[in-house]
């Protein structure tokens, strides 16, 4: 075999002022939400982030005070479409602008679960399970009255970390009967449970574990990446671990054999950050292909004109 080498790269950080969500309220008294969309960046089918090519975004909770005094209490705000300019709709009482008074509104996506202050009824902590897979976003905004623009304006932070795993066969195409099957795939030393402090924007680690990947198999001159991409707590140095199997194709049976398995193990691959994407790329190839030749043969060793005589 010619190589079975491992590269690990951070892809870039998703930037959350450039490519945000934006929430906006439209002219008038009553206190609204709408036109919502999140980074405009392309996503794979498969990502389970929030994304302009991926997941549109079509739901939030608000929670929200006026002069200390709760007005909204982890209200859902939706759409029922992914169109982007849809109307968004608010359950609950209407609620008014009243000039002069000071605000908090703090919109949330998608914790596992949340704890509010009892006097205020704002968020504290912001608990999240990464069993769930669900991509959660926080954003807090305050303004004085009215703003002048008539607009509530919520730029959301991814608040997770990204993991994806991509598998890239080195291996010709032509090398049709030769393929790696990647089993036992797994992120280590994970934060399987985390809570996200707010406003203090801190996580504190409630439970560690490890995050399996489903298997998969690359055939030459192939990239594969995993069935999803992960999304995990920030704030662990986390590992990988998993198995190389070479396999090649029985000649007779016409059935996949496992030639060799090979376990890799690297802790400590990265220390994951929030916001931010990371591709934890292994490449694998297989050496030269099998030649043939036929060298010159020697010549005959003469040992002399010894006659046989047959009676």
């Amino acid at each position: 075999m010619k190589k079975i080498f491992i590269a690990f790269a951070a892809l870039a950080t998703i930037a959350a002022c450039n490519k945000a969500e934006v929430l906006e309220t439209p002219e008038g008294d009553a206190i609204q939400f709408g036109n919502a969309f999140v980074d405009n960046v392309t996503k794979a089918a498969a990502d389970p982030s929030y994304g302009a090519s991926a997941v549109a975004l079509n739901h939030f909770n608000v929670y929200g005070t006026v002069g200390g005094v709760n007005i909204f209490n982890g209200n859902a705000v939706t759409k029922g479409t992914a169109d982007y300019g849809a109307a968004w709709t608010c359950t609950g009482q209407d609620q008014y602008w009243v000039a002069g008074a000071d605000y908090i509104f703090d919109a949330v996506v998608d914790a596992t679960a949340v704890t509010t202050d009892e006097n205020t009824g704002l968020p504290t902590s912001l608990n999240y399970q990464a069993s769930t897979q669900k991509d959660m976003l926080y954003k807090r905004v305050t303004t004085t009255g009215k703003p002048a623009s008539g607009l509530v304006q919520f730029t959301f932070t991814h608040l997770l970390s990204k993991v994806k795993f991509t598998v890239k066969n080195e291996t010709p195409s032509t090398a049709t009967n030769y393929q790696y099957t990647i089993t036992d795939i797994m992120i280590t030393n994970t934060i399987t449970e985390g809570n996200y402090a707010v406003p203090s924007s801190e996580w504190a680690t409630v439970s560690t574990g490890d995050h399996t990947i489903a298997d998969m198999t690359v055939a030459s001159a192939a990239t594969e990446e995993c069935a999803k991409e992960v999304l995990l707590v920030p704030g662990a140095s986390v590992g990988v671990s998993f198995n190389v199997n070479v396999q090649v194709k029985n000649g007779v049976s016409g059935e996949w054999e496992t030639l060799s398995t090979i376990p890799v193990t690297k802790p400590a691959v990265a220390t994951l950050a929030a916001n931010t994407a990371y591709n934890f790329l292994v490449t694998v190839g297989l050496g030269d292909n099998i030649k043939f030749t036929a060298m010159q043969m020697s010549d005959w060793a003469s040992v002399g004109d010894t006659p046989i005589e047959i009676e």
